[in-house]
């Protein structure tokens, strides 16, 4: 084999292998710990490899140069940060957040697949997705999925039953129990006064189909809570609404 040849095999061979460490450290698959010349190796990062950095964004028009000047800086100090340390969970929601003014969806979701199956019992990142493909895709059934992933993962975050609850009650499973159902699992896992506003909604529920025993029983409810919560406000008009009934 002719010298020339042999030394354009050995290029092609030390680019590839210069690609794969590119990949390799900007996907997390190797690193370095803080204070060492070694690299180490993840092995979970090989089936679940960290996001890319590097997007490039497309601005809209209403973006003024100051407002990418700034947008930039931002994403280059979280990019910074989480190369420093991939284990930041706020730095990577506020990165999907900055990806998600500018339209990047994709970007976004690549994030929240990464954090929900780093960090499954955070239910953030499920919810976030749930959150897109309820209003940006319209795809309801993987919307609902993800909430009710989110739901298993973090019980306590209200707002995955408020949105589930209104996805069941205009958009999908309309002619079923669901929206109800939501709600009341929703009071079960919160049981505090953060519950109120879900009460509200399903006593209103309940009164909106003539049940007016359990109407009252969930305002009722709603009203007490308040009452515990100094809501003075809220617990007059809910008396005035159960009087009513």
């Amino acid at each position: 084999m002719e010298k020339k040849t042999i030394l354009s095999i050995v290029l092609v061979i030390l680019i590839l292998a210069l690609g794969v460490l590119y990949w390799a450290f900007d996907r997390g698959v190797l690193f370095f710990s803080e204070g060492s010349l070694v690299p180490k190796f993840s092995k979970t990062a090989i089936t679940n490899p960290m996001p890319s950095f590097g997007r490039q964004p497309t601005f809209s028009a209403d973006f003024t140069d100051k407002a990418k000047e700034i947008y930039m800086s931002n994403v280059e100090k979280l990019t910074t940060a989480l190369k420093e340390d991939p284990t930041r969970l706020e730095a990577w929601l506020d990165l999907a957040i900055y990806y998600r003014m500018v339209n990047d969806n994709e970007g976004a979701i690549e994030i929240w697949e990464y954090l929900r199956k780093t960090y499954p019992g955070a239910g953030i990142s499920m919810h976030n997705l749930g959150e897109y493909y309820f209003h940006t895709a319209k795809d309801y059934e993987k919307a609902e999925s993800y909430y009710l992933e989110s739901i298993s993962a973090s019980s306590d975050i209200q707002s995955n039953y408020l949105d589930l609850y209104d996805m069941y009650k205009y958009v999908y499973k309309q002619d079923t129990d669901a929206a109800v159902d939501i709600l009341k699992k929703g009071i079960e896992n919160i049981q505090s006064v953060s519950a109120i506003d879900m009460m509200v909604m399903l006593g209103r529920e309940y009164r909106d189909r003539g049940d007016k025993e359990n109407a009252k029983k969930y305002l009722t409810e709603a009203r007490d809570a308040a009452q515990e919560a100094g809501n003075r406000s809220l617990s007059n008009d809910l008396t005035r609404e159960i009087s009513a009934l």
